[in-house]
């Protein structure tokens, strides 16, 4: 008995109907069936797909991270059939102020101006295939230095992927962008309602509290490189699922030969207004040097709630997470977190209210580390030129064993956009 199946799609302009070759050498009745029943399937599923109606390369989600939206946060229409590039971008300028303590002399450091994103995003569409590619002139090198001052920013890339819009309910984007992990993380820099994301999302930066960044190491994936599958049903259910390196963005190999996966799943209500979400991810990283590599596993997870209309917006989440360390045999560390965020918009006087509570405990024991933080935002909007003045003012509790410390934030932030 000989089965095969061959299976040619030709996606290029002017084809209509893909091509389709079944060859079956068969001495048996009862695969006549399965045959028949094989053909038809995917007779339908190709009818479905080609006589769909075309995807829009850019869907009215506020939570679209590459979409461009507006500076209050709603959504705008796609660039206008035929043109195949819109360029655009955004600059913040930062100035902050910071508590600082004698008796740790790297806290509260470094007050005053700083470039915090000069984003150039090309983005275009050709049928049924669009393409995202955005670069940022305020990037720095990781470092645990504290020598901050003596560094300097460089252009970096950020996002570089395509993405084949199949159907609805199937697209495929490959590329680097941002992994299917946690919703703050989702929304563009340029559509926040705080200055910064929570310090779940972005942990401790080494001069602005006791933990630093590693010990505080925030539940996040970011960017990172891979292949993923993406779709949504009747505009009430969405998915992704990824499949990445796992050692983040900007990287020239990956760090091992496992494949780190992604998934998250929305459910849509009040025709977008009120998304439902759930994500997970597992990845297995390496660190060291080639001759004395050490492996870890990370298991993370959460859930979370979007609301935007009637000029309120509200964002909850909780993230856990657990980190195994199979070669040096340490035991177990689970990590949780959690925030809040409500915003509400005056049209009258086009200002913004924002406040968001944050609790992240790294090692899911109060007794060891417990950040939490406390945020102030208003948000003044320009009417007549596209800039936005955010003032913010971070209430930072933070415990390390028996010590706390007050270092409180005052910050502005200045964004135009083109």
């Amino acid at each position: 008995m000989k089965l095969e199946l061959c299976l040619e799609l030709k996606l290029f302009h002017g084809v209509k109907m893909p091509e389709i070759l079944f060859i079956l050498n068969q001495k048996e009745p009862r695969l006549m069936k399965v045959r028949n029943y094989l053909l038809m399937s995917m007779i339908a599923l190709l009818l479905v797909i080609f006589v769909s109606e075309p995807v829009r390369a850019c869907q009215d989600y506020w939570l679209d991270g590459y979409c461009p939206k507006s500076q209050a946060g709603e959504s705008v229409s796609t660039p206008e059939k035929g043109k195949n590039l819109d360029i655009s971008g955004y600059a913040t300028t930062m100035l902050a102020f910071r508590q600082s303590q004698d008796d740790i002399p790297y806290v509260g450091r470094h007050d005053g101006f700083q470039l915090l994103s000069a984003r150039l995003k090309f983005e275009g569409q050709h049928q049924f295939f669009d393409y995202y590619i955005s670069l940022d002139g305020t990037a720095y090198p990781e470092t645990n230095s504290r020598k901050l001052d003596l560094g300097a920013k460089y252009v970096q890339l950020k996002d570089c992927f395509g993405r084949i819009n199949i159907a609805p309910f199937l697209r495929i984007r490959f590329g680097q962008f941002k992994a299917p992990f946690n919703v703050e993380e989702l929304v563009d820099t340029e559509n926040r309602l705080l200055i910064t994301n929570s310090v779940l999302s972005e942990g401790v930066q080494i001069y602005q509290g006791l933990q630093g960044a590693q010990e505080a190491n925030p539940i996040n994936l970011k960017r990172q490189v891979g292949i993923s599958v993406m779709g949504d049903l009747f505009s009430l259910l969405g998915y992704e699922i990824m499949v990445f390196n796992g050692n983040g963005y900007n990287r020239l190999v990956n760090d091992n030969d496992n494949l780190a996966v992604a998934g998250r799943l929305t459910l849509n209500l009040l025709k977008g207004g009120l998304v439902l979400g759930a994500n997970s991810y597992y990845n297995e990283i390496s660190v060291g040097t080639p001759e004395d590599m050490f492996h870890e596993r990370y298991l993370a997870y959460g859930a979370d709630l979007t609301f935007n209309q009637y000029n309120i917006t509200l964002m909850a989440q909780f993230l856990g997470r657990k980190i195994e360390y199979p070669s040096s045999g340490d035991s177990q560390v689970d990590g949780w977190g959690a925030m809040a965020l409500i915003g509400y918009m005056i049209e009258a006087i086009d200002t913004q209210l924002v406040y968001r509570f944050c609790q992240f405990d790294p090692l899911k024991d109060p007794g060891i580390y417990t950040l939490q933080y406390h945020t102030l935002g208003i948000n003044y909007y320009f009417a007549r030129i596209p800039v936005v003045l955010k003032t913010n003012y971070r209430i930072k509790l933070e415990k390390e064993d028996s010590r706390s410390i007050d270092n409180d934030e005052l910050s502005f932030l200045l964004q135009f956009s083109f």
